[in-house]
């Protein structure tokens, strides 16, 4: 058994960069990432599923180059 995760407003709050992602303006979304954060309880929850070996994956709709920034 694993999780799937989507990325946008699950794990990250970006409604700071909602406009420029439907517009597509990738350059100045990814110029506001630094001041994207994940949500309350967003990054113990993850590192308790990895230390319980719990597979995890990162879906969106989002180009792959967003995603891993």
């Amino acid at each position: 058994m694993g999780i799937i995760f989507d990325l946008d407003q699950t794990l990250i709050d970006t409604r700071a960069a909602e406009d420029l992602r439907r517009a597509r303006k990738w350059k100045q979304v990814y110029d506001m990432i630094p001041n994207l954060s994940p949500y309350n309880g967003i990054l113990p929850l993850l590192e308790e599923l990895r230390m319980r070996r719990v597979p995890m994956c990162i879906v969106t709709s989002s180009p792959s180059s967003y995603c891993k920034r």
